[in-house]
């Protein structure tokens, strides 16, 4: 067995790893989170700097040409392309709480419904005794139950929801032990008294370890997907936007900004691929990538460890790079939707 490597988390070198059985390949050892790619230095991460296979002069095992960090295992960053799917869909997003604004308000009566398969309501909220609570978009919900001809779906809050000290121990709470039953339940019969095609769980993010002002959050959160699915036959949407990071639970929807760091800190704590088993849908975002929330974040820019650089809220490598990810976790490309927003991003600039 080689040294160990005191701060490796992957390979053969991470302290602790016992020998393996004859024919088992070292290499294999301690895989990365989601199928990331594995360096010499027993890093996980989704780039050239992790995904690049390079030998040395002498070809030994662990070593790589001069300047580059080598890759172990599960390396490349190819998109795993399938299947193309059975039927095409197409998702939009409307914002109730539009209304709230002083100005450019929209009723979703006045939506042009035709182009889409799906339409995702936002939102609704979760009570402190777990149940859906509508009353904050009562007549735009109201309007929404009158419409046809797509599945509906209702979004459940949201990025303030999930990380403001009043609201976010709600989704933490919920889904423990003592309280997913009573809140798979709550969904369900919502779900189903108002023919709804699913809800949309906007937690962000259960595993997020640095959101400011609140507790760090904790990995595999025991709220499953098919906790719903096993329940009733009705879809269960779990979404995780993007702000910090993230990668998600049942209908997901995910993006590429500061990606090896997400693999680091925030994705490994999902089981993506069984989540993909049972999504219908995965929605990929590919806005949002950066924002005024990057300043002074040493992991939102590659090279700009200040925090302090400029970057459009779309970036074709970024995007490109985690679509390879959660492909490579095992998402089915076929599941993908890609998701397109019809803002911009402002910057605050200081001279």
């Amino acid at each position: 067995m080689p040294a160990e490597v005191a701060n490796a988390v992957c390979g053969p070198q991470k302290p602790g790893t016992q020998q393996p059985a004859s024919g088992v390949s070292l290499a294999s050892l301690n895989p990365c989170p989601l199928n990331a790619c594995c360096n010499k230095y027993g890093q996980c991460g989704i780039n050239q700097d992790f995904c690049t296979e390079s030998k040395s002069a002498t070809g030994a095992p662990g070593t790589s040409a001069p300047g580059q960090n080598g890759c172990i295992s599960n390396c490349g960053t190819d998109v795993v392309v399938g299947d193309a799917p059975a039927e095409y869909i197409s998702i939009g997003y409307f914002e109730a709480h539009n209304l709230k604004r002083p100005c450019l308000n929209m009723k979703i009566t006045a939506m042009d419904l035709t182009p889409y398969t799906h339409i995702h309501l936002s939102f609704g909220e979760v009570s402190t005794s777990y149940e859906v609570d509508i009353s904050p978009i009562q007549d735009q919900w109201e309007l929404f139950q009158q419409l046809s001809g797509f599945k509906k779906i209702l979004s459940l809050r949201g990025w303030s929801f999930s990380t403001e000290p009043a609201t976010y121990s709600i989704f933490r709470e919920a889904v423990q032990p003592g309280n997913q039953d009573t809140f798979v339940a709550n969904i369900v019969y919502f779900v189903t008294e108002n023919g709804l095609d699913g809800i949309d769980i906007d937690w962000e993010y259960p595993a997020a370890p640095d959101i400011p002002g609140i507790p760090a959050g904790t990995y595999r959160p025991p709220l499953s997907c098919s906790s719903f699915g096993n329940t009733v036959d009705v879809k269960i949407y779990c979404r995780q936007r993007r702000r910090y990071g993230e990668l998600p639970h049942l209908h997901h929807e995910t993006a590429g900004r500061d990606a090896d760091r997400q693999v680091r800190l925030v994705l490994r704590g999902y089981s993506i691929s069984k989540m993909a088993a049972a999504a219908d849908y995965i929605v990929f975002m590919t806005y949002d990538l950066h924002g005024q929330w990057d300043y002074a974040n040493q992991y939102a820019v590659d090279g700009c460890p200040k925090g302090n650089c400029l970057r459009s809220q779309v970036n074709i490598t970024e995007t490109l790079q985690t679509l390879a990810m959660i492909t490579k976790a095992g998402v089915p490309s076929n599941k993908i939707a890609v998701g397109v927003s019809s803002y911009g991003r402002s910057f605050q600039i200081n001279y």
